[in-house]
């Protein structure tokens, strides 16, 4: 990221300990110009009291989705899409294809092997949709534990055969846009059904460890704001009255991706039934690769939605601070992200 002097000016924002400056862009004089300005202003209002905080601990990942009132770090899709970018990785770099069997029991020899919550989302639009195509559906999805093994499998295929029964945007776009996300459409129907089925099996502790929410409203984010920092607080995208972002850390989703894998590779290399080890290096490497194109592909399906990139910058020119740099409405990513 260029922070050079003639493309943008620094003015102070806020005094305290790490966050001090902020770039804004040099010129606005037409009318889209001072529209622009107006929104940039509006970003830098919505981060700079969640700047202030600590970084918090035992704070959840979840999607980058601007409907959460949660607090959390934001990655492509939460867990499950980490997961499966994660395994589509290992299957290119070992040539091996997964079964939905195989599947289901690497998520439970994953979970059993870590301690964090695996999320998952959908929300109230989806939701209906899966109830006019399946049937009756409980308020409470975790209710469907109780109902016959047969209306599971009702609305798996349900959810299966429709990309409109997914809430998730992220995990839509990948299955209507498999081969360019490059993601096989089976893996994700695996471990979508690996999944459910652990979720409605209540005597399974694990269980307990899977996080399903359902998100409300429609999809008003005004902006999509990217954190490249490993040290950027959690955010919460609502946390400014009447306006939502979506918000991706993308230093610490890379840094989560890869403790994923290796997660992976150190306990579930048999679950996934292979062979020899793979290359561990390649396969970080791959992962890495295929996230920058998850995200390339991202903000080109945000039709024209702004982004913007922040970062810290440590160095004396220009001063240390917070760096927010406003992208364009139609982006494709630098070289340098």
């Amino acid at each position: 990221m260029d922070f050079s002097t003639n493309q943008y000016r620094v003015r102070p924002v806020k005094e305290g300990p790490i966050w001090t400056d902020m770039v804004l862009r040099e010129e606005f004089s037409t009318a889209e110009d001072e529209e622009s300005e107006r929104a940039f202003h509006q970003v830098t209002k919505f981060l700079e009291p969640q700047y202030q905080q600590q970084t918090a601990r035992n704070v959840a990942h979840r999607c980058v989705d601007g409907r959460s009132k949660h607090t959390f770090y934001g990655t492509l899709g939460g867990d499950f899409c980490d997961f499966l970018l994660c395994l589509s990785v290992i299957e290119e770099v070992s040539g091996i294809q997964f079964t939905e069997d195989a599947i289901a029991r690497t998520l439970v020899d994953y979970l059993q092997a870590t301690e964090q919550p695996f999320y998952w989302h959908s929300d109230k639009t989806a939701m209906e949709m899966l109830r006019q195509v399946a049937g009756l559906l409980p308020k409470d999805f975790c209710a469907l534990s109780s109902v016959n093994p047969w209306y599971h499998t009702r609305l798996m295929s349900a959810m299966l055969s429709s990309s409109a029964c997914v809430g998730c945007h992220h995990l839509r776009a990948i299955l209507e846009h498999t081969e360019e996300f490059r993601v096989r459409p089976q893996l994700v129907y695996g471990l979508m059904t690996g999944y459910l089925r652990l979720y409605w099996d209540p005597k399974n502790p694990l269980s307990g460890r899977l996080i399903f929410e359902v998100l409300e409203g429609d999809h008003n984010e005004e902006a999509l704001i990217l954190l490249r920092d490993a040290g950027c607080p959690p955010l919460c995208p609502t946390g400014l009255e009447r306006h939502s972002y979506m918000v991706y850390h993308m230093a610490r989703a890379d840094t989560s991706r890869a403790a994923m894998a290796t997660a992976l590779l150190t306990h579930c290399q048999a679950s996934l039934g292979l062979p020899t080890a793979p290359d561990r290096a390649a396969i970080l490497d791959g992962i890495a690769a295929r996230a920058t194109l998850h995200c390339r592909l991202m903000l080109q399906y945000c039709h024209g939605v702004p982004h913007y990139q922040v970062q810290k910058n440590s160095g004396s020119t220009p001063p240390a601070g917070l760096y927010l740099r406003a992208g364009q409405r139609r982006p494709e990513l630098e070289g340098d992200m």
